[in-house]
């Protein structure tokens, strides 16, 4: 049954699954355990900003119940920390370093210690967990993290039951997910990620955004993100970025915008680089097309 704890001794913090090193405090509001899988809600504490290791005795899946701040995991690839999202999974057997903020932290933390067990309730294969998503944007993952962690703080009728069945429900939806962004599959985007794109596209300074950090903000891969973009879609991302920034100097230019601003506002160091593609896109200048669409406006 979930309950509400005293502050816990040494030992018991050290029976927890996944705690960080170096934390300063940590009390647990409640927790609740069943035969494959463990939640609770944990308040940790850090008096400053410290350096911490975390090594993953289950798998762990972090819901931040108010903001981070700014912390962040050491992202190897990129040779430096990086912000973490509101949900964060991170397989068995890994040690991770993070860098925490100062302040108090609220998550619902859900390890996982026997996917055995869940793997003979669903006969499926459900343990498609072997690396880290430090944002994990499931919608289904964040409503399922959402609706367990109010049903723990307040239990209501047969929670017991309700939170084991969310817990596995949980546990299918990342599988989806994982497997959704696996390589070779040959999948298509959903919409929440075209949406996601669109919006860090059209958001972007000058048009001007790394594919690489369009994938990060998608969980997934620079390679797999252009791959399943195209077969979603049927242009390429770079493609899609181009025509963003030509429609925005078409309307830029309608509205008698000066092509040497456009230029600027869309990422081209000079106003020649700028009419040589769009000359190569439309067939006319900048001014050309500012002078033919006033022109029809005004015909209208």
């Amino acid at each position: 049954m979930a309950t509400r704890q005293p502050p816990l001794s040494r030992a018991e913090e050290a029976a927890l699954p996944c705690l960080p090193t170096t934390m300063q405090r940590l009390e647990i509001e409640s927790s609740i355990t069943f035969p494959a899988v463990h939640i609770d809600i944990r308040r940790m504490t850090w008096d400053s900003v410290h350096e911490a290791e975390l090594r993953t005795n289950a798998h762990y899946f972090d819901y931040a119940l108010a903001p981070r701040g700014t912390p962040g995991f050491f992202d190897k690839s990129r040779n430096r920390y990086c912000p973490v999202g509101r949900i964060i999974f991170l397989p068995k057997d890994g040690v991770f370093s993070v860098r925490s903020t100062r302040g108090d932290f609220y998550n619902l933390c859900l390890s996982v210690h026997d996917v055995g067990t869940l793997r003979e309730i669903t006969q499926e294969r459900i343990d498609d967990f072997s690396s880290p998503c430090f944002d994990v944007r499931g919608p289904q993952i964040a409503q399922g993290l959402a609706r367990m962690a109010a049903e723990i703080r307040n239990p209501g009728f047969a929670h017991e039951a309700l939170l084991e069945s969310l817990a596995l429900t949980l546990l299918i939806d990342f599988s989806r997910y994982a497997r959704e962004i696996c390589d070779g599959k040959g999948e298509k985007l959903p919409k929440w990620r075209l949406d996601r794109i669109r919006d860090l596209v059209e958001g972007a300074n000058n048009y001007a955004i790394p594919i690489s950090d369009i994938a990060r903000e998608c969980g997934l891969s620079p390679r797999h993100l252009m791959r399943t973009f195209r077969a979603t879609t049927g242009t390429t991302l770079h493609n899609y970025i181009g025509e963003a920034r030509l429609d925005f100097a078409k309307t830029a230019l309608r509205a008698g915008a000066m092509v040497k601003q456009v230029a600027l506002d869309c990422g081209f160091k000079t106003s020649a680089a700028f009419t040589a593609s769009f000359r190569r896109s439309t067939g006319l200048t900048p001014r050309a097309f500012r002078v033919h669409e006033q022109a029809c406006i005004l015909r209208s």
